[in-house]
């Protein structure tokens, strides 16, 4: 990005916003703030989390040109979508209705509680949870136990919490996210068996906000700047988004190196 020319009594405040790409509300602000006079090289740090199990970085650089010796204030912003709600899912075959309340979306070491309500013409006879179509949960009431759990990878369950009607995953990692099905079964003479599914994604969101590198706070009349801006690991990766005075910089107009003069 050049800018032209930039007027002697104005400060530049420059800020550097990663979103995580899979959001879907990329406006929300619930993640940490910071600003500083950063010198060549220096690095502000935030104080958000993520899991060590993440490896994904983003990065991305900026060009300006400067007009007269100007000073100029780094504004980090790191945006965080807010985690959406449970996704209530229903399903109607023979006599049952299924209704299936699972979070779309969860944090690294967290719980999710999973929720199977139904309406039947019968008598029960089992309910199943499954991961990816593999069991792990089966409720049958004429069974001692009642309740039997089966390993899967990455499914935690709470097993106080656990009862027909919900479950409870516990330390929650990337492994947990998947295809969530719960299926219910009647007993003769209909045999009748209904599911519904939802998906749950486990997300891990950075230690820290991006870090703006290789500004310094005060820059000669005609000199090239290049300033860099880095996302800490996270799952799904960040998508990183560069402002200038509040106004966003387009992708077209960076990769132009090119925007509209600062009066």
């Amino acid at each position: 990005m050049v800018i032209r020319e930039m007027n002697l009594s104005r400060r530049v405040f420059f800020s550097c916003s990663a979103v995580s790409e899979d959001s879907d509300n990329r406006g929300d602000d619930n993640g940490v703030r910071g600003a500083g006079e950063l010198e060549n090289g220096d690095v502000h740090d935030g104080c958000c989390y993520c899991s060590d199990e993440s490896r994904n970085y983003g990065t991305t650089a900026i060009n300006c040109r400067r007009g007269r010796s100007a000073f100029v204030v780094v504004v980090l912003s790191f945006l965080l979508a807010a985690l959406p709600c449970s996704q209530p899912l229903s399903a109607k075959a023979g006599g049952i209705r299924v209704e299936v309340n699972v979070p779309k979306e969860a944090e690294v070491g967290a719980t999710a509680e999973l929720k199977c309500e139904w309406t039947i013409n019968g008598t029960l006879y089992s309910v199943k949870w499954y991961k990816d179509d593999h069991e792990f949960f089966r409720y049958v009431p004429d069974n001692t136990p009642r309740i039997q759990t089966f390993p899967q990878q990455g499914v935690y369950l709470d097993r106080k919490a656990n009862s027909e009607n919900s479950i409870r995953l516990t330390q929650l990692t990337l492994n947990t996210s998947g295809q969530y099905k719960c299926e219910v079964s009647t007993e003769g003479p209909s045999f009748d068996t209904t599911y519904r599914t939802a998906n749950l994604t486990v997300i891990a969101v950075p230690e820290r906000g991006p870090e703006i590198t290789g500004l310094a706070s005060h820059y000669a009349v005609g000199e090239n700047v290049t300033a860099n801006c880095t996302a800490w690991p996270s799952v799904p990766k960040a998508k990183i988004y560069w402002t200038v005075n509040d106004d966003l910089i387009q992708q077209k107009q960076k990769d132009q190196n090119a925007v509209s003069p600062l009066l």
